[in-house]
């Protein structure tokens, strides 16, 4: 489960790793001179200035969140909402044990359904506390979903991870139905013209600068690959003071590892 970003406030965590991934692939020098949405109140400002110390060439950086179905960031804090739910019910007594809990993403955003998912989930296994050998659990149906409870092997939990306890893991879906890049849906068209038009106006100003769009991108969006992106956009009137569109992805770079992930999916010069 991937969680969506704060804002208002200074983002250097997530534009500092994207000015430094330029300054490896193009032997750049890139530092940061301002938080421009932090420092200027008046008017809407990008998120960040930087001045490529070798030339004084600025660049100036804008985040936006891509996500379908739309109505996913409604779904993600439902999520957390049913964790808690669950941690609340029996993390008090699966304690001392390696417990784990594994249900999928996006069961309901409607809190009550969500309280009796909780309370048919706490009254199956509360009994099993006890009785379970490492390895085994039960999987059972909550609404029109499923929901798995084991007692996992010690050599199951990551080295970071607490000896005891409940683990939750909350499964992704799969997507509804593969996006034509050719065709999308009207509803996501929009969102994304909605970004480009927001960003466009924010990045007036900066006409001298290299201007990029940073997306975050979240529910069937994430894993799509930059030549699905590259065919979208052949598709829409990028507004011409957008000079490039990366997207960031902060995910396992290895077994163990995570790191950041920085794709082009376009350059208004045609290079990429």
């Amino acid at each position: 489960m991937s969680c969506l970003p704060q804002s208002g406030q200074c983002e250097r965590d997530k534009t500092d790793p994207f000015a430094e991934n330029l300054n490896g692939l193009e032997k750049r020098a890139y530092t940061h001179i301002q938080c421009l949405d932090v420092a200027i109140r008046d008017r809407p400002q990008p998120e960040a200035l930087y001045e490529d110390s070798s030339d004084g060439s600025t660049l100036v950086i804008e985040r936006k969140s891509l996500m379908w179905p739309l109505d996913y960031a409604e779904r993600h804090q439902a999520d957390h909402y049913f964790i808690d739910l669950i941690l609340e019910r029996i993390g008090n007594v699966t304690k001392d044990l390696p417990y784990s809990i594994s249900f999928p993403s996006g069961m309901s955003i409607d809190r009550r359904e969500l309280e009796s998912y909780a309370d048919k989930i706490a009254g199956e296994i509360r009994p099993l506390i006890g009785y379970l050998s490492c390895g085994q659990g039960v999987k059972s149906n909550i609404g029109k979903h499923i929901y798995k409870f084991w007692l996992q092997h010690p050599w199951e939990r990551d080295e970071c991870d607490p000896e005891s306890g409940l683990g939750v893991e909350m499964l992704e879906g799969t997507p509804t139905g593969a996006l034509d890049p050719a065709n999308l849906p009207p509803e996501l068209v929009e969102h994304i013209q909605k970004c480009f038009t927001s960003c466009a106006s924010k990045f007036r100003e900066y006409n001298s600068s290299r201007t990029v769009l940073l997306v975050d991108l979240y529910g069937e969006l994430r894993y799509l690959d930059e030549g699905w992106w590259h065919d979208v956009f052949s598709n829409f009137q990028v507004p011409c003071e957008i000079s490039e569109i990366w997207s960031g992805l902060h995910d396992f770079i290895s077994e163990s590892e995570r790191g950041w992930i920085f794709e082009n999916l376009y350059s208004a010069s045609g290079q990429r």
